[in-house]
């Protein structure tokens, strides 16, 4: 029975200790963290933007690089949802609910072990020259009252990975190729082109093997036809404003022909464009034509025609997509 007694005591005093520690601790799990990034902000909302490029940069997976994701088929944007399974960092899910470009962020969780939804913000805020401060944050998500106690733990170890991943962040964003200044947006002379090509109305899940398709039959005809191409293939974009895209997935050709099947022949005109190379896989493209497009605009040119990218290499002769350089056209006046 004493025994019983003891254990009883040091049941009672470690619950009160217990209740005491839980009404001073954290009522709630939740961090604030922000740093400086040296680059643009477009560069910076695109690496957050799309949840296959978390991949680059989280710390949940560089420590465990064998974690399972499923993504939704558009990974980018609003809607876009990843599912994760994993043996060290759990299960869950994420779905961005909130993007405005290149300014913030809302991210929704929801974890296998844990109930309800936990809210994640993300702002980019430009300062100064090719500069963005990021401010990422957890908000508040209570906890139960006899969990409490372990809020100082969860807390400081939600603040590491944060602080982590925004140093992550900052290594990947820097590193970009696009980041040195001879790579930025410059005002070229263009030489005129004559050019065989295949109009496309796509979407964007669609372009990739839709252009690819195109190149194959346009490169058989001019075999078929003793034709030469003289550079590197491009395409014109006639819109680009939607999800829906107009596009001309075309070659350059040494001489004009009137007709050719059903494929559309033409010559871009010479004279002035600005032009900018973007590095890395094309999926990322659109924070490169936001920086163009802001640039243009900051500096006074009028847009005049199509714009066109140039694809200097591609992945069926550079097997490293950091390396894919394709350069952005935009025919302009002041």
């Amino acid at each position: 029975m004493r025994a019983l007694k003891i254990v009883g005591y040091i049941v009672g005093i470690f619950l009160s200790l217990w209740i005491i520690v839980a009404l001073l601790s954290p009522k709630e799990i939740k961090t604030t963290q922000s740093i400086l990034i040296n680059t643009d902000p477009y560069v910076v909302f695109d690496q957050v933007n799309n949840l296959e490029n978390w991949n680059n940069w989280s710390p949940w997976k560089m420590r465990d690089p064998d974690m399972e994701q499923e993504f939704s088929e558009n990974p980018i944007g609003k809607g876009a949802i990843v599912r994760w399974k994993s043996t060290s960092e759990g299960n869950g899910e994420q779905t961005i609910v909130e993007s405005t470009a290149p300014g913030k962020i809302k991210t929704a969780l929801v974890f296998d072990d844990w109930d309800g939804t936990t809210f994640s913000n993300w702002k980019f805020e430009k300062e100064g020259e090719n500069t963005t401060i990021v401010t990422w944050d957890l908000e508040g998500s209570e906890l139960p009252f006899f969990l409490r106690p372990l809020g100082f733990s969860w807390n400081n170890n939600i603040e590491k990975d944060y602080k982590d991943g925004l140093m992550n962040l900052k290594t990947v964003c820097e590193s970009f190729p696009q980041n040195n200044e001879n790579l930025r947006v410059k005002i070229v002379e263009t030489k005129t082109v004559m050019y065989i090509g295949k109009r496309l109305k796509v979407n964007a899940a669609e372009i990739g093997p839709a252009m690819g398709k195109a190149y194959k039959e346009i490169i058989d005809y001019l075999f078929d036809e003793g034709l030469k191409v003289t550079g590197k293939p491009f395409s014109i974009y006639y819109n680009s404003e939607s999800d829906d895209f107009d596009i001309l997935a075309a070659l350059p050709i040494e001489n004009e022909i009137e007709s050719a099947n059903d494929f559309e022949t033409g010559v871009l005109p010479a004279g002035h464009a600005a032009m900018i190379s973007h590095f890395g896989n094309y999926i990322n493209l659109p924070a490169t034509y936001h920086i163009i497009r802001d640039w243009l605009e900051d500096e006074n040119y009028q847009i005049i025609g199509n714009s066109w990218e140039v694809y200097v290499n591609d992945p069926g002769s550079e097997p490293d997509s950091t390396k894919w350089e394709t350069r952005i056209f935009f025919p302009v006046r002041e």
